[in-house]
């Protein structure tokens, strides 16, 4: 037995797609600097944003303490090179599986080597999940070589030129932070329990003392009178409020909040930036599709899901429930009749990718109230649960190609003030009932995929369902 291993992408540190926008406002606001400065480039997606907005690679200097920051810096800074980490494996086992690769003695092949090693180390875990994970992941090494190598590579072409040193963040940001010139990108480094060799492993990492978090907000405070131009990511936790002193202008906040916390991007230099992610009523998007006009639904309907944007199935979501509030979707679609919107779709498919369970989350799915059809939303759960939708949606959410199980079963949440959703009732099953304190009820329903085409969803429809107007 054998259970095929997500591949992590490069691990490109942990800024927020909000954060990384608000980035690229800011630049095009404020910038060009002659320097950016990563004192931690775990933020590599930084880099990358920056080289997308038209930054020279050249004029990147960045620095990191862990190994997955140091393989990218000595592949893209042209005066080192990947060997010089002088990554060993202490494992015998390890040392097998990377004596079976493939190396064309390239750098972006010494990187390939090191992260298939990294990988096979996060897996020498030993519950049986893990094991049966190894034994896939040993016997394809070669298969995750090769997209880690093709990762690389590209990589390289993007940032090949700019600097990297190993070293503490501290260094970086006391040599800049009284340059005018520069610009600073400062988000807290990860834990370093993250990048635990287990004793599998050792390489060159000179002596740097562990980041302490408890200073994060002391040194903040002590930036926000640099010379240089400073943006730093923080968050609100609970009772922990990891804002700092000093003058910094809230130029991002995520307020869609995640359990009980709160994120900001802060800057030192005033600026007219303000990106908030908490969604006020929906500006109607470019090229939108027509919202569906009531007409008559026969068999030689069109009835599909099309993958959007967010911004376009959002639109949707407020226009057809007069906003509900903020949504955790990260995959959006919206339900087509005949090319005009009957219906937004969110998915959450986190828990898909990276545990593997082969379940799928819908966040919400709505559609738009019929005068001529009362039943409208019956015909977007069938479709919704076919095998035609999920296989659609497997293809059009892995463009990596990872390496998933094929998603079995579904699961929606509702809040209702009835104890059933009758839109749900045949199609999916009821597992779970709480009522609220406000009287609401918390419904969760879960099905197996149903092996129906669309059409068969269609034709069904049609027969059962067609007749039912509203009163």
């Amino acid at each position: 037995m054998s259970i095929p291993v997500r591949l992590d992408p490069i691990y490109r540190g942990a800024p927020t797609s909000g954060a990384l926008r608000t980035l690229r406002e800011f630049h095009k606001d404020q910038g060009p600097f002659e320097s950016y400065i990563l004192p931690v480039s775990g933020n590599m997606a930084v880099a990358e944003t920056l080289v997308e907005e038209s930054v020279s690679p050249l004029s990147i200097i960045c620095s990191d303490s862990n190994i997955y920051g140091a393989m990218i810096g000595y592949l893209c800074d042209t005066s080192k090179s990947p060997d010089e980490l002088e990554f060993t494996p202490i494992s015998p086992e390890l040392e097998t599986l990377l004596l079976g690769l493939p190396n064309d003695g390239s750098d972006a092949a010494e990187c390939a080597r090191i992260s298939v090693a990294l990988k096979w180390c996060q897996l020498a875990g030993t519950n049986d999940f893990m094991k049966w994970q190894r034994i896939d992941y040993e016997g394809h090494s070669a298969k995750y070589f090769d997209v880690y190598y093709k990762a690389f590579e590209a990589m390289h072409h993007k940032l090949n030129g700019m600097s990297f040193n190993l070293t503490h963040p501290h260094i970086l940001l006391n040599k800049y932070r009284g340059d005018t010139s520069a610009f600073i990108w400062f988000q807290q480094p990860v834990s370093a329990k993250t990048f635990d060799p287990k004793g599998l492993y050792k390489w060159a990492l000179p002596s740097i003392p562990k980041w302490n978090p408890k200073a994060t907000t002391a040194l903040l405070g002590s930036l926000a009178d640099s010379a240089a131009t400073v943006l730093t990511v923080v968050s609100e936790t609970g009772d922990y409020k990891g804002i700092p002193g000093g003058e910094w202008e809230r130029i991002y906040v995520d307020d869609k909040l995640k359990g009980n916390k709160r994120t900001y991007v802060l800057s030192t230099r005033k600026s007219s930036v303000r990106v908030m992610m908490k969604r006020k009523h929906a500006e109607v998007p470019d090229g939108m599709p027509a919202t569906y006009d009531d007409h008559e639904i026969t068999a030689e309907s069109k009835v599909e899901f099309i993958k959007v944007r967010p911004e376009v199935s959002l639109y949707f979501y407020d226009l057809f429930v007069r906003e509900l509030g903020a949504v955790k979707a990260e995959t959006y679609y919206v339900f087509c009749i005949d090319g005009q919107v009957a219906g937004a779709l969110g998915f959450f498919r986190r828990e898909y990718v990276v545990k593997r369970n082969p379940k799928l989350y819908e966040t919400f799915g709505l559609n738009i109230t019929s005068q001529r059809y009362a039943r409208l939303g019956r015909l977007l759960m069938k479709a919704m649960c076919s095998q035609e939708f999920i296989t659609q949606f497997e293809i059009e959410t892995n463009p990596d190609k990872l390496m998933l199980p094929p998603l079995t079963s579904l699961r929606t949440t509702c809040l209702t003030k009835y104890p059933e959703a009758k839109k749900n009732r045949g199609i999916l099953k009821l597992t779970e009932r709480k009522q609220l304190e406000n009287g609401r009820y918390y419904l969760i329903y879960d099905t197996a995929i149903h092996q129906i085409t669309i059409q068969e969803v269609l034709d069904e429809w049609i027969l059962k369902h067609s007749g039912y107007g509203r009163k």
